[in-house]
C-alpha cells in the first residue's frame, strides 16, 4: 500500500512537472511569433516613412498632393521655402511664423512621416484656399 502511494505521488509530481515545461515551452514560443508578427518589416518600393528627404523629392510629394495650387516650389538648403506666387508665399510666411499653425505641421509631420517643408505647404495650401475661393473655381 504505500508503495502504490509513492508510486502515485511520484507519477503525478511527473505529470505536473512535464505540464508544465510544455507549457512554458508552447507560451515562449507563442510569445517569439507573436512578437515576430508585430514587427515591421521594410517594404522594397514603398514611400520613405522619415530620414533624408532631397528637395527634389519633396517638391515632387507636394506636386503630387491633392493641395498642390500650381505655382513653382524652391526649396533652399537651409530648408526655406519659396513659391513663385507672391500671395502664396505671405501664407507660407504666416504658417511659419505662427506657433499655433507650427504645432499643426508638427503633429501632422508626427502622424503622416513625411518632411516638414511638405506638412508647410500642405497646410498653407488649405489655407490659401480659403482665402481666394475665387482662384479654384
Amino acid at each position: 500500500m504505500k508503495s502504490q502511494k509513492k508510486i502515485i505521488i511520484f507519477l503525478i509530481l511527473v505529470n505536473i512537472v512535464s505540464v508544465t515545461l510544455v507549457v512554458s515551452r508552447y507560451e515562449s514560443l507563442l510569445l517569439k511569433k507573436q512578437k515576430e508578427l508585430l514587427t515591421i518589416v521594410p517594404v522594397k518600393g514603398a514611400e520613405k516613412s522619415a530620414g533624408n528627404y532631397t528637395a527634389s523629392e519633396i517638391t515632387d510629394l507636394i506636386r503630387k498632393s491633392k493641395e498642390y495650387i500650381g505655382d513653382t516650389i524652391t526649396i533652399y538648403d537651409n530648408g526655406e521655402l519659396k513659391s513663385t506666387n507672391n500671395k502664396f508665399q505671405g501664407t507660407l510666411n504666416a504658417v511659419i511664423n505662427t506657433p499655433a499653425n507650427m504645432d499643426i505641421v508638427v503633429s501632422n509631420g508626427v502622424n503622416n512621416k513625411l518632411p516638414i517643408q511638405y506638412n508647410i505647404y500642405i497646410l498653407a495650401a488649405a489655407f490659401y484656399r480659403q482665402q481666394y475661393p475665387l482662384e479654384f473655381k
